[in-house]
């Protein structure tokens, strides 16, 4: 749909009560994202509900754009650029991070449910269709997902695996240790 008509058919900007919203220049997602981390640093935009009701943690705009900035430099020094990306994680923020670590790396995204280490049988002949059928080029997942799938995962010939301890790189983006390389 082109960009005139789709102002045709939203609202007035002063029909809404909430916060102003990005200039209409922002077309995609991470130019909105980065917007925001600069004029609303810290606005919570993410609450991950652990069981369903209790929170679990948060992220602001500002982590989640140095997050995503963060994985998105690792994704490209890998050259995953224009590839599609498997993303293996639990549910929780370093999944929204990787997702939008993906966005900002110009990598395409391929979220999947992590394989069930009580039954490999069943999720790895899933995973690998995934795989397949998406043309997933790499991989990225935490170390404890990687502990039991790493040797199936690599079997898969036409992978490439963004395994170098991902756990780490996580844990350095929460801290802010991880410095990008401009």
């Amino acid at each position: 749909m082109n960009r005139a008509r789709q102002r045709v058919f939203s609202p007035p900007r002063d029909a809404w009560y909430g916060p102003p919203g990005p200039p209409d220049h922002l077309l995609t997602l991470v130019d909105v994202a980065r917007w925001r981390a600069e004029r609303q640093p810290d606005e919570l935009i993410f609450t991950f509900l652990a069981d369903g009701e209790n929170e679990g943690g948060h992220l602001a705009f500002r982590d989640l754009d140095t997050r995503a900035r963060a994985i998105a430099a690792h994704l490209q020094a890998c050259g995953a650029r224009g590839e599609r990306v498997l993303l293996l994680f639990s549910p929780g923020l370093d999944y929204v991070a990787a997702v939008f670590g993906c966005f900002y790396a110009g990598a395409l995204a391929v979220p999947a449910y992590p394989p069930d280490p009580f039954r490999m049988d069943r999720t790895f002949p899933r995973l690998q269709a995934i795989c397949v059928d998406a043309q997933a080029r790499f991989v990225l997942t935490s170390d404890e997902i990687l502990a039991y799938a790493e040797g199936p995962i690599a079997s898969w010939t036409a992978l490439k695996a963004i395994f170098r301890k991902n756990q780490d790189l996580f844990q350095r983006i929460r801290r802010g240790v991880y410095r990008l390389k401009m």
